[in-house]
Parts: C-alpha cells; sequence; structure tokens
C-alpha cells in the first residue's frame, strides 16, 4: 500500500507542469484508487481484482482517449495490467501455478516501475529548452523581414 501510495505522489508530482498532466493526474488517481481498494477490500476476495481490473480499466479507457503518446503508453502498461490480472484468476481457477501465480507480484511491479519510467519524458520537458538555438528566428521571420 506504500508503494501505491508513493506512486500516487510521484504522479501527482509529474501533473505539475502541463504537458501531460491530465494524463499524469488519471495515473496518480488510478494509484490512489488501488491503495484505497488495498486499505479497505479482502485482498483474497474475488471483488478485490475485480474492482482493481475496473479501475485499469477505466484508466486505461481514459488514457487512450486521450490521444497523447504518453498516454497510449500508460494505457498499453495498463492492458499488460489487465493481462496479468486474467492470467492470475486463471491459475485461482484452475488451482494450481500455470501462467503467473508465483510470479504475480514481480510482474506487477515491473509493469508499475514501467509506468514510471513513462513520465521520464514529462520531466525532460520541464527543464530542455526547446528554442535554444538560433534556428527559431531565422524559420520564423517577422513580415517586415521575410524576403
Amino acid at each position: 500500500m506504500l508503494f501505491q501510495l508513493a506512486c500516487a505522489i510521484i504522479f501527482l508530482l509529474a501533473a505539475i507542469p502541463e504537458r501531460a498532466r491530465a494524463e499524469n493526474l488519471c495515473m496518480s488517481v488510478f494509484f490512489i484508487a488501488t491503495c484505497i481498494n488495498t486499505a479497505f477490500g479482502d485482498a483474497s476476495g474475488d471483488l478485490f481484482y475485480f474492482t482493481r481490473a475496473t479501475f485499469a480499466m477505466a484508466a486505461a479507457w481514459y488514457l487512450s482517449s486521450r490521444s497523447s503518446s504518453i498516454g497510449f503508453y500508460q494505457a498499453i502498461i495498463l492492458l499488460f495490467v489487465l493481462t496479468a490480472y486474467a492470467a492470475l484468476e486463471y491459475d485461482f481457477a484452475h488451482g494450481e501455478n500455470i501462467l503467473i501465480y508465483s510470479n504475480f507480484e514481480s510482474v506487477i511491479y515491473g509493469l508499475v516501475i514501467c509506468q514510471l519510467i513513462g513520465i521520464l519524458p514529462t520531466i525532460r520537458s520541464c527543464y530542455y529548452n526547446y528554442h535554444s538555438g538560433g534556428w527559431v528566428g531565422s524559420k520564423y521571420l517577422p513580415r517586415n523581414k521575410r524576403a
């Protein structure tokens, strides 16, 4: 639960710059919702994983509707999270370790790390000056200085 709360705070901090603000806020809300689900839900019940899958599906739908590369990246990772939940449910249904049961926690943590890597372009854009070269002034000349 502490890890989910830390991820929510990291995504909230990444939402401060204007670029990809909606995507990072969506991911923060997703992690806060899963944190609340962990705190108040039964970790062994079917309802626990169903609500988590519902949160992941809603977040993936919203992120894919944003039509940005960061949103698409995060939506793809949430699709992998949904796939991991489906594989875990398959293992529960058969009562043995067939697909993912013994490695489920490692897979989910790996996917969360991939989600955190997805905010690096947002952080980079905050500290990178796009117009530092002289090409901007020569490419977009004022009307009275055009040839």
